[in-house]
């Protein structure tokens, strides 16, 4: 859809590429900005949407932040699509896999794991297709990652829940 001169569809691949100059009209333009066709209203300006995530009396997520279906496919419990104070509880929950301590014991679980991953000949071969754009390898590497990860993970546990057994009276 395009209003005064400025077209964005958050679904459109034409403009991937470069978006920057669709931005920048946005932002000079259409400080608020309504796609009506796909039913989105977009803030473009950084203070306003600050000041937008601050007030959720005004603007609540509760029905929702994805552009697309995923609420109605994965259902209700995603603590961003929440008002305070489930939010807050919800987040409670998981703050502590997020400090920097936990995200970079991740990263130096995750980088070799991935790093091989995507070094081996296998999955450079099969994300070449000419069908596949330029993160055509994401498919391929991701699933063994997560599963390499969550392997190691487990192991660990398992050998702590044994030292806690054998130290254990």
């Amino acid at each position: 859809m395009t209003v005064a001169g400025v077209a964005w569809d958050p679904f459109a691949h034409s403009g991937l590429d470069n978006p920057f100059s669709t931005y920048q009209a946005l932002r000079e333009k259409h400080p608020v900005y309504h796609n009506h066709d796909r039913g989105v209203w977009a803030l473009t300006r950084f203070d306003d949407v600050q000041r937008a995530a601050r007030d959720w009396g005004t603007f609540s997520n509760a029905a929702g932040v994805d552009l697309d279906d995923t609420t109605e496919v994965f259902g209700p419990g995603n603590f961003i699509d929440s008002d305070p104070r489930r939010h807050d509880e919800l987040r409670g929950l998981v703050r502590h896999r997020f400090t920097p301590k936990a995200v970079a014991d991740l990263d130096a679980a995750t980088r070799p794991v991935a790093s091989s991953r995507c070094a081996s000949q296998s999955i450079r071969d099969r994300a070449r297709p000419a069908t596949r754009g330029p993160f055509g390898i994401a498919p391929q590497a991701a699933a063994p990652v997560r599963q390499a990860i969550r392997s190691n993970r487990n192991r660990a546990r398992a050998a702590a829940q044994t030292t806690l057994r054998v130290h254990t009276p």
